[in-house]
């Protein structure tokens, strides 16, 4: 009898841990086929950037779907669209309409990360403006980003210069939900940024931490504690000012990251990520 108790009570407590953790992450259920497709969704006289699209292979004509756009890293100078395909398939996978794209990469001559930046709100208002025939929907947008990256995914919720002039900005870059890994949080604690930034830009203008007000867009934040690239307490700054104004903001740290946190967290990112959208009502009906 007393060993039929024990038994019962460990298999409650295993019951237990599960439901717990089933009730703390929720996921996306994979529900569909993917496909790919390429765009240009910005071009001038001496560049076409793309965006690469990947979204459920079946859609109905008026389906709307919630969509996630991703920003690679490399210091605004180097870097590529193509390491965040991996990403994008799994979020179609789930119903997503997910969007990785390139942007004009700083040349230390007439290209800088003002020019980033400014790809970064044109791919935002590009996505909006064809919203319709990209199935998705325009008040479901959320903005992820690596490094660089995540520095231009903060950019466009949160720093309100540096549109591009060819832009229509009755058409908002703002997104609905950001997610940052190992982002640059205060470009005025980076010195290689300052280095290729133009001297005639104030680099406040340019650091979301110094930029940071009430009513932003909710914010994930994963970052590596021994990060030597950008601090682990440049994402703590930016954590706590969001919180003294009110805004929705989640750091989720890693004890031993550094800072690129691929492939070592990969599921642990894939999962948090999905429960942070999930709860902030990125559904798929």
């Amino acid at each position: 009898m007393i060993k039929i108790k024990i038994v019962f009570i460990f298999i409650m407590i295993i019951f237990g841990i599960l439901y717990a953790y089933g009730q703390t992450y929720k996921e996306y259920k994979i529900i569909s086929a993917w496909k790919e497709s390429v765009e240009v969704y910005k071009s001038g006289k001496t560049f076409s950037l793309k965006a690469y699209i990947f979204s459920p292979s079946q859609l109905s004509q008026n389906e709307k779907r919630p969509a996630l756009l991703f920003f690679h890293g490399g210091g605004w100078f180097e870097g590529n669209a193509q390491g965040f395909k991996r990403n994008c398939r799994s979020f179609a996978q789930k119903g997503w309409i997910s969007i990785t794209f390139d942007y004009r990469l700083s040349n230390f001559k007439d290209i800088n990360p003002i020019h980033c930046v400014m790809d970064a709100k044109s791919a935002v208002r590009w996505v909006r403006l064809h919203s319709d025939r990209l199935h998705i929907n325009p008040e479901k947008v959320v903005i992820a980003g690596q490094s660089a990256g995540g520095h231009l995914a903060l950019c466009t919720g949160l720093i309100s210069d540096f549109n591009d002039p060819e832009d229509d900005i009755s058409i908002s870059c703002i997104p609905d939900a950001i997610i940052c890994y190992s982002a640059c949080f205060d470009t005025k604690r980076d010195s290689w940024f300052y280095s290729i930034l133009p001297k005639t830009t104030r680099i406040e203008k340019t650091s979301p931490y110094k930029n940071i007000k009430s009513n932003l867009p909710p914010v994930l934040i994963f970052h590596g504690q021994e990060d030597e690239t950008v601090s682990y307490s440049q994402a703590v700054d930016f954590y706590n000012k969001m919180l003294e104004f009110d805004n929705q903001c989640i750091l989720y740290p890693f004890e031993s990251g550094g800072h690129n946190l691929w492939p070592s967290y990969h599921d642990k990112i894939r999962v948090v990520s999905e429960d942070f959208l999930i709860k902030a009502g990125f559904t798929i009906d």
